[in-house]
């Protein structure tokens, strides 16, 4: 038998150490939604060439608007 370490969340998709600009990965795991959905939502994106980065303060801005809006149904 080999012994394993056990398995830890990626530096690379952990929360505590997002700063300012996210990538997809980062975003949906922010966010805590799959990529696909994330896609779907109408968050601001920034298009580098092929590249798709979100800044956090446009997805925080999105998130307090979107708590906004279901609290006055």
């Amino acid at each position: 038998m080999v012994d394993r370490k056990p398995k830890t969340q990626a530096g690379y998709y952990a929360t505590d150490n997002i700063t300012g600009v996210l990538t997809r990965n980062q975003a949906s795991a922010y966010l805590k939604i799959c990529k696909n959905n994330l896609d779907a939502l109408s968050i601001p994106k920034i298009h580098i060439g092929k590249l798709i980065r979100f800044r956090k303060t446009d997805i925080d801005a999105w998130l307090e608007n979107a708590i906004k809006v279901v609290a006055t149904c």
